[in-house]
């Protein structure tokens, strides 16, 4: 019973961090960030990041390393999916800043 009950705490527990990184970064999302301040879209980035880390680490490295044996071809063609999932994720968000960054500089530029 109580690893059933400590499966749903992580199970919890990973829900809220998503959570609180979806709600730091909502505005970028959905494109509404015209008064969004600075300090939570870079603790929103932060924090996704590190999470993302931390997700690579546990479901990949950490995996092959628990692997002594040679590795299979679906092994590695699952690391080569999970990187390339990784930097679209980073590469999105990084879009995602710029645009924020480039709309906040273009109505600061603009006369009211």
């Amino acid at each position: 019973m109580d690893t059933k009950n400590n499966k749903q705490f992580t199970t919890i527990f990973e829900f809220v961090k998503w959570g609180i990184v979806v709600w730091l970064l909502w505005p970028l999302l959905s494109f509404q960030a015209e008064k969004m301040p600075l300090w939570r879209m870079v603790f929103g980035v932060m924090l996704a990041v590190i999470f993302l880390g931390k997700m690579f680490y546990d479901f990949v490295l950490d995996n092959f390393k628990q692997k002594k044996e040679h590795y299979t071809i679906t092994d590695l063609l699952m690391l080569v999916g999970f990187v390339a999932l990784v930097a679209i994720i980073v590469g999105g968000v990084i879009l995602i800043i710029g645009v924020f960054l480039a709309t906040q500089i273009r109505e600061a530029g603009e006369p009211s």
